[in-house]
């Protein structure tokens, strides 16, 4: 049997989510501005079992599940994302989430009588709360496409979810950012007792407490969005028990994703002087879930434990 994947595929014209005998292909409406066209979510250990839903699709062996589902023109957006997420959380009992991606259509836009973004965060957090579950790292990026996807990772291991220390917890913040917080911790691990503890940190921008600092400057955003991401290093190898790996704020693989298309040379100047550009990453248009926010990073590595396990 191939071993089975689960990737996204950035710079499509219109979402898709293929399955085949390689796993499950997510393709997102994102322009890709620099680097690797497709980013891994999991490497499934065979023997994996596929289920399609209505709007999508799941995989999962013996130690984890990932999956994905697409809604189309999915208004009212609070009863749509709560619907979405009722459904994965059904799909995946027994399992624990490790990391949740949302691409939301028109993010900063107005969706009812609510931005989108906020609108959205409204329908995750009833989802959450009515199950009573520990909230995973997770990202929320627009997309210039009338359709809502949702991707995941779930695990059975146990799964450590991770705070900074310099950052209000979302789930804790004031009602000046909508009528419910939004649902995600900072980072996750998981442990499978074997081998190296993966780890996700989350959409991560220029936010110190629970506001956002420097709304006029690239550079400086991405200072502090870099330096957020170096304490969630630190804080994440308290969890593996080792020593945080220099000062590299980047993970194996890292995804970069930038409002304005017109600051990538600004971007690539600041990365190329801190030798931050990996083999492994990639810069993609999108616009953030706060208007004043220019840019923001995500990054992971799946440690050397053989997949599945």
């Amino acid at each position: 049997m191939v071993m089975a994947s689960t990737r996204f595929s950035f710079g499509a014209t219109q979402p898709k989510i293929i399955v085949s005998d390689e796993g499950m292909r997510i393709d997102l409406p994102i322009p890709l501005l620099q680097g690797n066209r497709i980013a891994s979510i999991h490497s499934h250990a065979d023997p994996v079992e596929t289920l399609h839903l209505d709007q999508g699709a799941i995989m999962r062996d013996s130690g984890f599940v990932s999956g994905a589902l697409c809604i189309p023109d999915p208004y009212p957006l609070p009863e749509i994302t709560r619907q979405i997420y009722e459904t994965l959380i059904r799909s995946t009992q027994s399992y624990a989430f490790a990391r949740i991606w949302n691409y939301v259509p028109h993010i900063n836009n107005p969706a009812g009588d609510l931005e989108a973004y906020r609108a959205f965060c409204k329908g995750r957090s009833e989802a959450f709360a009515k199950h009573g579950l520990p909230v995973p790292a997770a990202s929320a990026v627009g997309i210039q496409y009338p359709a809502l996807i949702v991707a995941f990772v779930a695990t059975r291991h146990p799964v450590h979810h991770i705070e900074n220390p310099e950052q209000v917890p979302a789930y804790c913040y004031p009602q000046t950012y909508g009528p419910r917080p939004p649902s995600f911790s900072r980072a996750s691990v998981t442990n499978p007792g074997v081998g190296s503890r993966q780890a996700f940190v989350s959409g991560t921008a220029a936010i110190k407490g629970h506001a956002s600092v420097f709304p006029d400057s690239l550079r400086d955003q991405v200072e502090v969005t870099l330096d957020n991401l170096r304490i969630m290093g630190r804080e994440i190898a308290k969890f593996r028990d080792e020593a945080p790996k220099g000062n590299n704020p980047f993970l194996t693989d890292t995804t970069l994703y930038l409002r304005n298309p017109n600051h990538l040379p600004q971007l690539l100047t600041i990365l190329e002087s801190g030798n931050l550009l990996t083999n492994n990453h990639r810069i993609v248009q999108a616009d953030i879930c706060r208007p004043e926010l220019l840019i923001e990073i995500e990054t992971q590595d799946y440690g050397d434990s053989p997949p599945g396990q």
